[in-house]
Formats: structure tokens, C-alpha cells, sequence
């Protein structure tokens, strides 16, 4: 990213390492996060005129949902610094949180013209757009997000998949999973939604490769046997439906019994017995 007004490497650094503190994933920012705030709390009271520590635990206290902190941190980061220009990142990510969808999408609009190959700000955006049931609009930034990103995350390709779906596009949406599993592999967030669309357009047997090419890479087989099962069942192929039932079973029945007395494939097993009498 390129930044405004900044005078001194130090100086950019500070804003850099602030800016990446955006992009924590939400799951990891919510382990220490009291922590986190606690020490950024000492540093302001040593350096009360540094808006990126301002920014900083703003950004912790919207992962936190306290929106009024959040408010009043980045607020205070703008009245020390109004060049900061991923102030418009910080709030236009708070006021999706908040479901503040139209003030959310001004925001993120205002940062992007900035800062237009920013995939991440891009993928918000995007969010923001399928809220607003905008999926074309949505559909567009994830492609966008993707084309600029040297590692895009699974779940955008998922998600331009579904705008693309919402958006009456059923072959745009397939193949923008198709996309995903060919440059990350096949991953199981990709592959399921995958073999839903297949269904959905009757591409029985491509849905059948997608469960083999799981089953192959799974340490437990028979759920996905008996996925591919439950497919021939539906599509009228009884008789093969009824070999890969038999398979499931028979994989079920040579697991150490720790793991076949588990409650969820002792029931597996019921069922698999009532379908191959």
C-alpha cells in the first residue's frame, strides 16, 4: 500500500505496522485481545499523541464490539493525524460490523480511491455489497480482490462464487470455484459448494469426481462414500448406490473400535445396515 504524508521512514513504518494490525483474522485477534488493549493503554499514556496507537485499539475494541470505544479511539486518531488515510478503512470496517451497510460502503469507496489495489479493503467492500443485495457489484470486487491478491483466502473464491450464484450466474459461479480448487487445490470449503452447484445443474458424475477427489485425501473414507451413495441414490442409479453403501459399511466395520464406537458412526452404521439389507 502506498500512504500520504509521511514525512519520515520511522514515521511510515508506525502507519505500516498499524495497518497491518487491520488485517489480523478475527479469530486470532480475539485471543489476548484485553491484553492487547492493556498494553497499547501504557504506551498512550507514554506517547498520548501517537494516532496509530489510537487506531490500533480501536481496531481491537470493534473486534471486541465495543462500537462507542471503537468510535472514540478513531476519532481520536484523526483529530492527531487527519492524514491517516486507512482511518476510512478502520471505520468503514466498524460500521459493517455494526450493520451500518450504506455508511460502511461510503467509507470503504472514499479508502479504495486511494488505495484501489487494496484486495482486503476490496473483499470488505464486496461484503458490504452483498448485504446490500448488490451481488454483481459484489462479485466484482472479489474478482478483483483475487486477480490482485498473491494468496488469496479460500472463502473468496467461495464467496465470489455465491454473489455470482446470486446473481442468476450458476456457470460464472461454478467456475469461479473451479478457479479456486485449481490454484489452491482441492480445498473442502471449495469442493462442497462445488458439488452443490453440480447438483443443482445435474452434473451427477462431476459431482462424483469432487467426492472421490475428497474421499482420496480423507483419512475417513465412508462419509464420503456415503455422500457419493446418497448422490447415486438420488440420481435413480440404485444399484450402485447400494455397492458404495455396502463399501461405506464395510469401511465403518474395520475401524479400531474406539473410533467406530463413537455415537456418530455407530448411527452411520444403523443406517448403513437398514440400506444394504
Amino acid at each position: 500500500m502506498t500512504f500520504r504524508h509521511s514525512p519520515a521512514p520511522a514515521f511510515r513504518a508506525v502507519v505500516l505496522f498499524a495497518v497491518a494490525s487491520l488485517y489480523v483474522s478475527e479469530l486470532s485477534a480475539h485471543e489476548g485481545v484485553h491484553e492487547q488493549i492493556a498494553r497499547i493503554d501504557a504506551l498512550i499514556s507514554l506517547s498520548p499523541a501517537d494516532a496509530t496507537l489510537f487506531l490500533r485499539r480501536g481496531e481491537l475494541e470493534r473486534v471486541r464490539r465495543q462500537w462507542e470505544e471503537a468510535e472514540r479511539d478513531l476519532a481520536a486518531a484523526e483529530a492527531l493525524d487527519p492524514s491517516l488515510v486507512v482511518l476510512s478503512l478502520a471505520r468503514g470496517r466498524l460500521e459493517l460490523d455494526r450493520g451500518n451497510y450504506s455508511a460502511s460502503l461510503q467509507l470503504l469507496t472514499n479508502y479504495l480511491r486511494g488505495e484501489p489495489k487494496d484486495s482486503v479493503a476490496l473483499v470488505y467492500r464486496a461484503t458490504v455489497y452483498r448485504a446490500l443485495r448488490q451481488p454483481a457489484a459484489a462479485a466484482s470486487d472479489y474478482a478483483r480482490a483475487i486477480e490482485l491478491s498473491a494468496q488469496p483466502e479460500p472463502e473468496w473464491y467461495r464467496d465470489l462464487s455465491a454473489a455470482l450464484a446470486e446473481s442468476a450466474h450458476p456457470e460464472a459461479a461454478l467456475a469461479a470455484l473451479d478457479s479456486g480448487i485449481a490454484r489452491l487445490g482441492p480445498v473442502v470449503t471449495l469442493e462442497l459448494p462445488a458439488i452443490d452447484l453440480d447438483l443443482s445443474m445435474r452434473n451427477v458424475d462431476s459431482a462424483l469426481f469432487r467426492i472421490d477427489r475428497l474421499a482420496a485425501q480423507s483419512q475417513r473414507k465412508e462419509v464420503w462414500i456415503v455422500r457419493r451413495a446418497d448422490i447415486l441414490q438420488a440420481a435413480g442409479r440404485g444399484g450402485e448406490a447400494r455397492s458404495a453403501y455396502s463399501e461405506a459399511l464395510r469401511n465403518i466395520q474395520s475401524l479400531p473400535s474406539a473410533q467406530r464406537n463413537r455415537k456418530a458412526t455407530v448411527e452411520m452404521e444403523r443406517r448403513l445396515q437398514r440400506l444394504v439389507r
